[in-house]
């Protein structure tokens, strides 16, 4: 098969019969040189050309773009297809791979493709029967700086469909699922546990990430175990040890769902032992008003000043951050002088913190009045009326920051970012010893600040 490149994505086109002949899915040696000298997002295969297919067909091609896609770190994913053969794909496909599904090439080159004007000016509308993918796509999009709406269900999806350019129905997102899923719950980060406990999980875990959380804020991390197979000795030697680390922030951490049946009461008295709370599942902990409320502050004693090297970046942060800001509360921001100093900016506020870690270390602070907070995460908010505030402006942090990673790597600075982390107070619970780039905004009448360091 010889494919199509566009921008970042290999695009194949197989035709005819997908089944148990493995000779029409063999690459050859200067197709594959090709694509692992190019920086490669998303390896597609399109069904356009496809009269049938069947479990083996789907399995085989998979495997062979799974291959290669692992050399250039990037995802795979089929496209141009009908619901029917959507439905057959999610169930043929083999799961361990992670796959991702589009409506079509058009929407998958959304995902990964250059984000042209044209495209940008488009009418989007989504409607997925899973709030957590619905979520997950709106907020891809949305932080590649499309505008989406989100169809409340079937039947308006179908009925508002014809006023709009791109529909998006048939699409599921896998990209670049981590072993251990996460995610923030009111402040706490939870790590999801899949797999054993073990030596492998301990040097899988990715300590970068949870070090710069809990620089960043973060007070309580929980491990929710309800899915894990078991632990053995070493998987809570690291935890314990991890749980000693994370006590010098003032955090705690704690895991649900161990059960006598895949942990001895040896472990799990050592896991107490080391500071870790225990919960039968992950409510109980939520419900815990003790553990929520309770424990030491996160101020850090040792300042973490910011330098030269971030002053040089500080006029792309600061303007994605604005532009990022205007244009999804619809509203003009302006801004004042920089300062170098501690963070003091203490009006009533929203505070949205997320870290930087790599070839460089930041952490960039956001403070806006709440009603600015409310406009700008509107788009956030329309579709999810469970979702808070709090956790609504978590996710604009988390635009802002994938914006902000793309213009690094545009400039060969190879970072990853931390979970958003979101204050109701910063001056009592955050970091204010530490001296940065402290700039006023304001926006709508009201002032807020945006704040760099290290």
């Amino acid at each position: 098969m010889k494919p199509k490149i566009k921008d970042n994505v290999v695009i194949f086109y197989p035709h005819g019969f997908l089944d148990g002949d493995a000779s029409k899915y063999e690459i050859d040696l200067a197709t594959k040189e090709l694509i692992f000298s190019k920086k490669i997002e998303c390896i597609l295969i399109s069904l356009k050309k496809v009269v049938y297919f069947n479990k083996i067909g789907i399995n085989s091609i998979s495997l062979t773009m799974y291959e290669m896609a692992k050399k250039v770190d990037a995802n795979v994913a089929f496209c141009d297809y009908d619901e029917t053969k959507f439905k057959a794909l999610r169930e043929m496909s083999p799961q361990s791979l992670n796959l991702s599904f589009f409506d079509s090439e058009e929407i998958a080159m959304l995902f990964f493709g250059n984000t042209e004007k044209s495209t940008k000016e488009k009418k989007i509308i989504l409607f997925h029967e899973n709030q957590e993918q619905k979520n997950q796509i709106s907020l891809k999009l949305v932080g590649r700086g499309y505008i989406v709406y989100t169809a409340k269900d079937a039947n308006e999806f179908k009925n508002s469909a014809k006023n709009y350019n791109i529909k998006i129905h048939l699409t599921h997102i896998n990209i670049n699922e981590k072993t251990i899923a996460v995610q923030v719950r009111d402040n706490v980060v939870i790590y999801k546990l899949t797999g054993f406990i073990d030596s492998n999980f301990a040097e899988n875990f990715d300590m970068s990430a949870h070090n710069n959380s809990l620089k960043i804020g973060f007070k309580f991390f929980v491990f929710d175990a309800t899915k894990a197979r078991s632990a053995n000795i070493h998987g809570v030697s690291f935890l314990a040890k991890l749980s000693i680390s994370s006590a010098e922030y003032g955090a705690t951490i704690a895991i649900c769902g161990l059960s006598g049946s895949n942990t001895s009461e040896a472990l799990r008295n050592d896991l107490e032992d080391s500071g870790i709370l225990l919960y039968n599942n992950i409510e109980d902990f939520f419900n815990d008003d003790g553990s929520i409320n309770g424990g030491p502050g996160m101020k850090e004693s040792m300042p973490h000043n910011i330098t030269r090297n971030l002053v040089q970046l500080l006029p792309i942060i600061l303007e994605t951050a604005i532009n990022t800001l205007s244009s999804m509360a619809k509203i003009k921001v302006e801004r004042g002088e920089i300062f170098v100093k501690t963070f003091d900016f203490d009006q009533k506020a929203l505070t949205g913190c997320i870290g930087f870690y790599g070839d460089i270390d930041a952490k960039i602070l956001l403070s806006l009045d709440k009603s600015i907070v409310q406009k700008a995460c509107a788009i956030l908010l329309q579709d999810d009326k469970e979702a808070s505030l709090n956790s609504a402006f978590g996710n604009f942090m988390i635009i802002i920051g994938n914006k902000i990673l793309s213009l690094l790597e545009s400039k060969k600075i190879k970072v990853d970012i931390t979970m958003p982390n979101v204050f109701e107070n910063y001056i009592q619970d955050g970091d204010t010893v530490s001296k940065g780039a402290f700039i006023e905004l304001v926006s709508d009448g009201t002032k807020g600040a945006l704040f760099l360091s290290r």
